[in-house]
């Protein structure tokens, strides 16, 4: 299965997390497993969800700093083995 990697990018305030949040929630509208991860180095709103400046929020995963395929899969053990969309 080929795979492919999205960027969303943009300047401060421009809108990312809640663009990122809106894909999330389309993959999952499309019964697509979802596996949502974030660097624990960002602890802005909430350690275990992505929030937007708005205050949207979804649950996700946190990833150590010095992350590597098996702290990946610490993190998020069968969920990685399931997911067909990784945010």
């Amino acid at each position: 299965m080929l795979g492919r990697l999205e960027v969303i990018c943009g300047c401060m305030f421009s809108g990312k997390t809640e663009e990122l949040l809106r894909r999330v929630e389309r993959a999952r509208i499309a019964k697509k497993r979802v596996l949502v991860l974030k660097p624990a180095l960002d602890t802005r709103y909430a350690l275990e969800e992505v929030v937007t400046h708005y205050g949207r929020a979804i649950p996700c995963h946190r990833l150590p700093r010095e992350a590597s395929w098996h702290s990946l899969e610490e993190a998020a053990g069968e969920e990685l083995a399931e997911a067909e969309v990784v945010a």
